[in-house]
């Protein structure tokens, strides 16, 4: 066990002090806030208490520090009483205390990365810290064959189905009892702090009546938190072949005719070896180009498939129009006579 403080700055809860219980078997982890040092001894026997009752087996020895909270009158009296040995390890060696003081580090680097990507204010540390525990406990260990230290000291497997990202928005159910008018919304809005003890409970800040609530009807919005942190250069423009912030996504391309798909400022996009570059004409350099070898063929062989492109009229063709390459007579002529016995007399 150890103590890690004073913390700063103060927990919205009033706190300065993180005390930490490990259990070197199966790693699992009992934290709480304190305000000072000297409610380790309370928070001890409150654990002390809860894991022989839940496991059935006894504390025999505990590790700490030479810390006043761990050897003054009251604690040292009360683990001899109860026969548990205490051993203290060396000034300035925590090698001797390896577990508390890993658990430490790893403790507080979870509980930066919760406030960091909740955006919300570092004083809900306290918060942050019991919900760091509650995700450590149910977090596979190396050491323990990829096992969950609360499968290992419990022997069945928590349930994952109720984790949401901490600081998420939340919308908490308003019973029909507690509304003032028909008109009054059926939820109130708050954001998301951790879980509660016993059942598939959640702790909830809501921000109508400024008070933490425990609940259990309650809608969380995770994709919100997801597009705060979503960066604006991961956004592909449609049309561009290059990376661009979401705001210009549907801006208007820089040259004016619109000729071309692609912004002058965009680079040019990739073009696969394997097809060849004659097949990527324009639709000017076809006309231009194409139907100028046509009207320079000017003897019956060369016209013999298409005798009716001899003479073709490329210079009305408007920009970007392709002529049809076959303008050939019909395959059979068409009759035009006309029955005279069908023609009416005048008058």
């Amino acid at each position: 066990m150890d103590v890690c403080g004073p913390i700063t700055p103060v927990s919205k809860g009033g706190s300065r002090f993180i005390f930490q219980i490990i259990d070197s078997y199966s790693r699992y982890c009992f934290t709480t806030s304190i305000s000072n040092k000297s409610k380790c001894f309370e928070a001890f026997r409150s654990f002390k208490a809860f894991i022989e009752k839940q496991t059935n087996f006894q504390i025999k020895k505990v590790v700490s520090d030479n810390g006043g909270e761990f050897i003054e009158g009251s604690f040292r009296q009360y683990l001899l009483n109860k026969g548990i040995e205490s051993l203290l390890t060396a000034p300035h060696t925590p090698q001797q205390n390896p577990f508390a003081e890993r658990a430490n580090q790893t403790l507080m680097e979870r509980v930066c990365c919760l406030l960091l990507d909740s955006k919300h204010s570092f004083d809900w540390w306290g918060e942050a810290v019991s919900t760091a525990t509650y995700l450590l406990n149910r977090t596979p260990v190396s050491s323990l064959s990829f096992k969950t230290p609360f499968e290992t000291i419990f022997n069945y497997n928590p349930k994952m189905d109720h984790l949401h990202p901490f600081g998420c928005p939340a919308y908490i159910h308003v019973n029909k009892a507690s509304l003032k008018s028909k008109l009054h919304p059926r939820a109130e809005k708050g954001f998301f702090l951790g879980y509660s003890e016993g059942h598939k409970n959640f702790r909830v800040y809501n921000l109508v009546t400024n008070k933490i609530q425990i609940t259990h009807d309650c809608l969380f919005d995770e994709e919100s938190q997801e597009a705060s942190t979503h960066s604006e250069e991961d956004s592909l423009c449609p049309g561009s072949t290059s990376f661009a912030p979401i705001n210009n996504a549907f801006s208007e391309p820089s040259n004016p005719d619109h000729s071309s798909p692609f912004r002058e400022t965009d680079p040019p996009p990739d073009i696969d070896d394997s097809i060849p570059s004659s097949s990527f004409q324009t639709a000017e350099e076809f006309n231009h180009e194409s139907f100028d070898d046509l009207q320079e063929s000017s003897s019956p062989e060369d016209c013999s498939t298409h005798p009716s492109q001899t003479t073709l009229p490329t210079k009305d063709l408007p920009k970007g129009w392709v002529m049809d390459d076959v303008l050939d007579k019909a395959p059979k002529d068409i009759s035009s006579k006309l029955d005279t016995s069908n023609i009416l007399p005048e008058g």
